[in-house]
């Protein structure tokens, strides 16, 4: 899927400054600077292409602003939606980077993986098919009929990665608030919505179902902001229509 990355850019930071946080700006600098409209949503999922993190993250604001203001008690909270929804992804900017295709080789169980499938389907194995993790998932996403003519990228390629040899591990929500708040205050509300945004999908740490289960009946947002982000992510992995004007 290819994106207006300026169009997107442009939408998001025009709503991050609407908010009038203090020291937003700064952290527009950091979100411009580390990736947020460049990164892809996920690497085999949802909006895995160039932009996809910013494109999800903008309809995922989108669907839950859509919601909130059909709640009368929530109705008057946009600028909670837009903090919410825009920056619950925020680790993602940590999590990923950009190499050649030729530096992100596949492992040795998915590049078996694809031999097999080759030899089960009477199929002769293009190299190029293993040359990087990017094309292994093309031809098994080809194979099972996810795509009609799988796009293969070239040794001098740029592809996404998981950044390997992480040093902040924390989980996923989590990551997100704390780095948000390096930059600026969270109410209680948006901090427990993005860290609790993946549902029972992230339950790491001390917290378990017990404060993942009174988050969704302590703040309303929390729960639609993880029916948002699962709505945005399943309109992105089948190709619905998730053009935003």
């Amino acid at each position: 899927m290819i994106i207006d990355l300026d169009k997107t850019q442009n939408t998001i930071l025009n709503l991050l400054r609407s908010s009038q946080r203090h020291n937003m700006e700064e952290l527009i600098i950091y979100l411009v600077n580390n990736g947020f409209f460049i990164y892809p949503a996920s690497i085999e999922n949802h909006a895995n292409f160039k932009g996809g993190l910013a494109h999800h993250s903008l309809l995922t604001t989108r669907l839950l602003i859509d919601k909130i203001i059909k709640i009368e008690e929530l109705k008057e909270k946009i600028d909670t939606a837009v903090i919410c929804g825009l920056l619950h992804d925020v680790c993602k900017a940590d999590l990923y980077d950009q190499v050649q295709a030729k530096n992100d080789p596949p492992t040795d169980k998915q590049i078996n993986y694809v031999k097999n499938l080759c030899r089960e389907n009477n199929v002769q194995l293009n190299p190029l098919w293993i040359l990087c993790k990017s094309n292994c998932t093309q031809i098994l996403n080809w194979f099972q009929g996810k795509t009609e003519v799988p796009v293969f990228k070239t040794e001098d390629d740029i592809v996404f990665r998981i950044k390997p040899n992480r040093t902040l591990l924390l989980g996923h929500g989590e990551h997100s608030v704390y780095r948000i708040s390096q930059f600026i205050s969270l109410t209680d509300e948006e901090a427990t919505s993005i860290r609790w945004h993946m549902g029972c999908h992230d339950m790491g740490g001390d917290y378990g179902e017990k404060s993942y289960s009174e988050a969704y009946n302590t703040y309303p947002i929390t729960r639609l902001l993880h029916t948002s982000d699962a709505d945005a992510s399943c309109i992105e992995y089948y190709n619905l229509t998730g053009v935003i004007e």
